[in-house]
């Protein structure tokens, strides 16, 4: 009956080492879904980080659009004034033309 009482506390034992390892190895189940949880939030991060550099760049191009868009309006600016002046060019010359003409009528 010793032998026996041994042999059921020695499978008892076992059992309780048995269940120590298994809350053991759901520990380290838990640990590896954690760093998976971190891993998966850091490549968030990582991907809200590149959102972040991709609207700067789109905010970027933005700002280049309208630094060209001024550059056109300063382009078509000195156009109306090269226009201008063409103009008044065109008035002085066909009003000088008017004066020799009449001059030389008289």
């Amino acid at each position: 009956m010793a032998l026996m009482s041994a042999y059921i506390f020695a499978m008892a034992l076992m059992s309780a080492y048995i269940f120590a390892m298994a809350h053991m190895s759901a520990y380290i189940f838990a640990m590896a879904h954690m760093s998976a949880y971190i891993f998966a939030m850091a490549h968030m991060s990582a991907y809200i980080f590149a959102m972040a550099h991709m609207s700067a760049y789109i905010f970027a191009m933005a700002h280049m659009s309208a630094y060209i868009f001024a550059i056109a309006l300063t382009a078509a600016y000195f156009s109306a004034m090269a226009l201008k002046v063409a103009c008044f060019s065109t008035v002085a010359l066909t009003a000088t033309c008017l004066l020799v003409v009449t001059l030389m009528a008289t």
